[in-house]
């Protein structure tokens, strides 16, 4: 559906895996969308800084351990175009380095073209008509202060990476109790997936929650 706004949009693509790239490079096709592919990330570096183009896409066979170099051409690149990460495994933690770090969104496992596609248009629209993260932090405040304060509490471990067993530890909870919780919280901030939670929570300060009190002043 987002084909006939976006079909001259220049997007690049990198993988160190051939197969990967080249259903990358299906995807963008099938979406309408020019793509040019890189096989490292030096390389993808160097044709960002040649090429205006409009997102990035940057798959990673399977992250385990932080991957300091994709961390830095985030940091670095981020503000300009959005930058999507792919992984077939990558864990809590590691997701949230790269949207602290400044990725757009972060596609965990197999991806279809139709819905990457989907992800990197709607990437491209939202960094257009908001500038970079998204909501604003006023939204962001007022969802957050819907939260009760165990929601709060386990939402501030969600995106310092913690796991659910490891929350429900940390909380004195049951797994079930944190599930219940966090789907609870998901649901009262919006967020469909923990990159949204990342994405919702980076304006804010989360150590200035009171929560005995819901939100404190964020300003």
């Amino acid at each position: 559906m987002f084909g006939s706004i976006l079909h001259a949009f220049s997007v690049a693509a990198m993988s160190h895996h051939e197969g990967h790239l080249q259903v990358i490079q299906t995807a963008l096709t099938s979406g309408q969308f020019c793509a040019t592919a890189f096989h490292t990330v030096e390389d993808l570096v160097t044709g960002m800084k040649h090429s205006p183009f409009s997102c990035a896409v940057i798959d990673l066979l399977s992250p385990g351990q932080k991957d300091c170099a994709v961390i830095r051409l985030l940091k670095t690149l981020s503000h300009g175009i959005p930058l999507i990460i792919i992984a077939d495994r990558c864990d809590v933690s590691t997701a949230v380095d790269f949207m602290k770090a400044g990725a757009a969104d972060v596609i965990v496992g197999e991806v279809s073209p139709t819905t990457l596609s989907d992800r990197i248009s709607e990437a491209i629209i939202r960094t257009s008509a908001t500038g970079s993260r998204g909501i604003s932090t006023p939204d962001a405040t007022r969802r957050l202060a819907s939260l009760t304060p165990r929601e709060l509490s386990l939402v501030q471990l969600l995106v310092q990476g913690y796991h659910n067993k490891e929350i429900a530890t940390h909380l004195g909870l049951s797994c079930r109790t944190v599930e219940s919780y966090r789907k609870n919280a998901m649901r009262k901030l919006r967020a469909k997936t923990i990159c949204d939670l990342v994405k919702l929570t980076l304006r804010l300060d989360l150590t200035k929650v009171n929560l005995s009190r819901g939100l404190s002043d964020t300003s």
